[in-house]
């Protein structure tokens, strides 16, 4: 038994859908090639999630390890426990999944075949008995309400012709994170810009890190159909529209004209969602498309607003 994976997990207010997620990692297949652990590391104010770890800490042998991060942001979090593992490949998934059986082993044996530096694994949606028929058919489209991930039971290379991995289910060895720094905190679940597991992930494939997608490594996610309701579509996407623009700030894109610091295509394309929206209610996705569309581009001018203003 050579290899130790340290499984991260941060979490916040959600102790029913943590301790799922944890039983559904205790119950992981193990062919003796490899050991593993997990790390909770609790990112709500009080450190209230400790009671659901220790509800479930008898299944892991001791090999379960709860950490505190007061500073606010998943990606503290994820921090704190890239420093606490002692593993040397690090898996990361989120609390309110369900891991199937043999996630773990998969992951290893990808390492193993690939002699990769990372892997990105299947997610697949739960969706509740209640959801419509509509939402199902546009998964896809739908992602960030709906949590999904699926190029099939493929294993392949990654490229930028697919999307990057998500942080529901990707690992990688401890060393990538030696040589190129860890999550960035300025982004993620309690910051103003989404985008950590994206930018990671093409920040390693930038550097020449060798990524790749394993479909068989697969990790189930619930759906939350509040998350579809329009305020909370709206609020998600202004975030990656904040991610969008700063990536466009940091690479230094060229862009051909500003009005007070602002890209005038932005303000050209909100008129446009706009009138899309209003002409295309009657259609769910075409309205939902330009929905999403109008308030990543309103993320976009808020992120490129704050910028001239704290330059």
């Amino acid at each position: 038994m050579n290899r130790l994976i340290s499984v991260i997990i941060g979490t916040c207010n959600r102790p029913d859908l943590l301790k799922k997620a944890l039983i559904s990692i205790a119950q992981q297949k193990t062919d003796g090639s490899f050991s593993f652990e997990v790390i909770v590391v609790d990112n709500s104010p009080s450190g209230a999630m400790g009671s659901a770890v220790n509800a479930v800490s008898d299944q892991f042998r001791g090999n379960m390890h709860y950490f505190h991060e007061p500073k606010r942001g998943k990606s503290y979090a994820l921090n704190h426990g890239i420093k606490e593992a002692k593993g040397n490949i690090l898996a990361f998934t989120d609390d309110d999944i369900i891991a199937d059986r043999s996630w773990l082993l998969t992951l290893s044996q990808a390492f193993d075949k690939y002699g990769c530096d990372g892997v990105g694994g299947r997610v697949l949606p739960v969706y509740p008995p209640e959801t419509q028929q509509w939402v199902k058919d546009n998964a896809v489209q739908l992602a960030g309400g709906v949590v999904i991930y699926d190029y099939d039971k493929l294993d392949f290379p990654y490229t930028n012709k697919v999307y990057p991995f998500i942080g529901a289910n990707f690992a990688f060895k401890r060393e990538v994170f030696d040589d190129c720094g860890n999550f960035r905190t300025d982004l993620g679940p309690g910051m103003p810009a989404m985008g950590e597991d994206t930018e990671i992930t093409e920040r390693l494939a930038a550097r020449g890190k060798k990524l790749y997608y394993c479909g068989n490594a697969l990790i189930w996610h619930p759906v939350d159909l509040n998350r579809l309701k329009l305020k909370p579509m709206a609020k998600w996407h202004i975030s990656l529209g904040r991610y969008a623009a700063r990536m466009e700030i940091e690479n230094k894109v060229k862009i051909s004209s500003y009005f007070l610091g602002i890209p005038r295509y932005l303000f050209r394309g909100v008129i446009v969602d706009a009138g899309a929206i209003l002409v295309t209610w009657v259609d769910r996705m075409k309205f939902l498309n330009a929905w999403r569309s109008f308030f990543r581009k309103i993320g976009m001018i808020r992120e490129y607003r704050s910028r001239t203003e704290n330059a």
